[in-house]
């Protein structure tokens, strides 16, 4: 195996841990986090055919818990 940096289009999330990510066929979907200081409540899908990264939902906030709301892929 090897590893490569490769360039993207879009805009990637920013850093953080804790997040949840699931791959569905050729597309990458990175949800929440924390960044230390605010925990984040973002859909982020990465195209891996094109690289192409796309913010399907955002919502930063400071509570402990997140309350999931559906959305339609």
């Amino acid at each position: 195996m090897r590893w490569y940096k490769t360039q993207c289009q879009g805009t990637p999330p920013s850093a953080r841990g804790f997040h949840e990510a699931a791959m569905v066929n050729s597309k990458l979907y990175v949800f929440g986090g924390f960044d230390g200081e605010r925990y984040f409540a973002d859909v982020h899908v990465l195209d891996l055919t094109q690289f192409q990264e796309v913010l399907l939902g955002h919502e930063k906030i400071r509570k402990k818990s997140v309350l999931l709301k559906p959305i339609q892929i």
